[in-house]
């Protein structure tokens, strides 16, 4: 019999619909309840050729189950998974690389949907997640070279929102003598910043001169860089001479509470360039909540000493935890705990020698997270994985396998699979 573009979707959606069913059972671990949810995280994984596959984890057995192939879909992308089962979204590179968009896949329907294939060139789509409403998603804009968003998108209407700007500010510029540098956008601000001031170059090898034939054209003055480092959790002054170029803000992925209220991330001030040799490119870091209801945006915790923050993601509806790193190239890492009731912080799992790269933070339920760590001078593919109960301060080695292959959980998120609504898709309580 000859397979017809319609016999290949019906097979296409069967073997979804029989891999979702299997995952369900998988991740079943008591009779479903109206409102039991399963713990489990996904996320994209290689299929050890040129594409990836959507694995998903129950986070009691750790045992996974591939409910997507996507040859065509590198292993560097992003996916994640509604809580109600019905949406399975992912991010791909188009054929020249030049943008990251979005698909959608229904799983009831087995119908693919595809956002911002029209993005501008060197855009993307990234750290995607979730809201609770299961139909909205929570990503990162980010345009080439350093400017980003927070947005959201409901794949149901297409209706799109901005959450958070951030921001590319350029400090100064180096023209010809008596030439004036042009007007420089700032995309957040909907704003033309005007060159203020105008000074001769610095000497920054005594052994060559300054050339008078050139100035630089300052767009911000001190009081500028003040106003900003300090709007983005810095204390004090930060010198203009230590921004050569540019400064921007850096977002961790955005992650939303389980009650939808809040959103949390941290924002890093950074410069594309520093004196010195070994001079970490972050000014000042701090984590932010944003209301989803009024819109009101505010820091809840600065980095005060000399780290930046990378990953921040919810324990549960007060408590959070997020990753401090103090070497320049992002690494010596501290794992942190922090109540935002009561504004209690501590290092649950400080750096050492031993324990010195420990990134790819995730909560995975029950007030438990993981991350991944390495020795000093180690490779990220040869960490270990560690599994971390907030509560009782103990720690082991977690086994994480696909196959015969150990796996980082890289840009896995959480999620609380709904029995409820696994079960309106016919699968059994049992």
């Amino acid at each position: 019999m000859e397979v017809t573009k319609k016999h290949k979707f019906l097979i296409g959606l069967i073997l979804v619909t029989v891999l979702i069913g299997s995952t369900l059972f998988i991740c079943q671990t008591q009779k479903c309840q109206s409102e039991t949810y399963i713990n489990c995280v996904a996320g994209l994984l290689s299929n050890n050729k040129d594409g990836s596959s959507f694995v998903i984890y129950n986070t009691k057995t750790w045992k996974p189950a591939v409910l997507m192939n996507l040859p065509e879909v590198s292993p560097d992308n992003y996916g994640a998974i509604s809580a109600d089962g019905n949406y399975i979204a992912y991010t791909r590179w188009d054929e020249y690389y030049a943008r990251r968009y979005v698909e959608v896949y229904t799983v009831p329907d087995g119908k693919t949907r595809i956002f911002f294939q029209d993005l501008p060139a060197k855009t993307e789509i990234i750290k995607i997640s979730w809201l609770p409403d299961n139909k909205t998603l929570l990503f990162i804009r980010n345009e080439a070279p350093f400017y980003q968003e927070i947005q959201t998108l409901n794949v149901e209407t297409g209706e799109q929102s901005t959450l958070v700007k951030g921001e590319l500010w350029q400090v100064r510029s180096i023209e010809n003598s008596g030439t004036t540098a042009k007007d420089f956008y700032l995309k957040g601000h909907d704003a033309y910043l005007k060159v203020k001031e105008k000074n001769p170059p610095e000497i920054h090898d005594p052994e060559h001169p300054i050339n008078y034939d050139v100035e630089w054209n300052y767009y911000l003055d001190q009081n500028d860089i003040n106003d900003i480092y300090r709007y983005y959790g810095g204390t004090g002054t930060f010198a203009i001479a230590n921004v050569p170029g540019m400064m921007y803000v850096d977002f961790s992925p955005p992650k939303c509470s389980n009650d939808g209220k809040k959103i949390i991330y941290s924002a890093t001030l950074r410069r594309n360039s520093a004196p010195g040799i070994a001079t970490p490119l972050w000014m000042c870091s701090a984590i932010w909540e944003y209301d989803m209801k009024t819109g009101k945006n505010a820091i809840v915790y600065k980095q005060t000493d000399t780290a930046a923050i990378g990953r921040v993601d919810w324990i549960d509806t007060n408590r959070i935890t997020f990753i401090s790193y103090y070497d320049w190239q992002g690494s010596r890492d501290s794992v942190n705990y922090l109540d935002l009731s009561t504004n209690q912080y501590r290092i649950i799992f400080p750096y050492s020698d031993e324990n010195y790269n420990n990134v790819t933070l995730l909560p995975v339920g029950d007030q438990r997270i993981t991350f991944t760590t390495s020795p000093k001078n180690d490779y990220y593919i040869n960490s270990s994985t560690i599994l971390y109960d907030i509560d009782s301060h103990s720690f082991r080695k977690l086994d994480v396998k696909l196959g015969e292959d150990n796996v980082l959980l890289e840009n896995f998120i959480f999620t609380g699979l709904s029995c409820k609504n696994f079960t309106k898709l016919g699968i059994g309580d049992e």
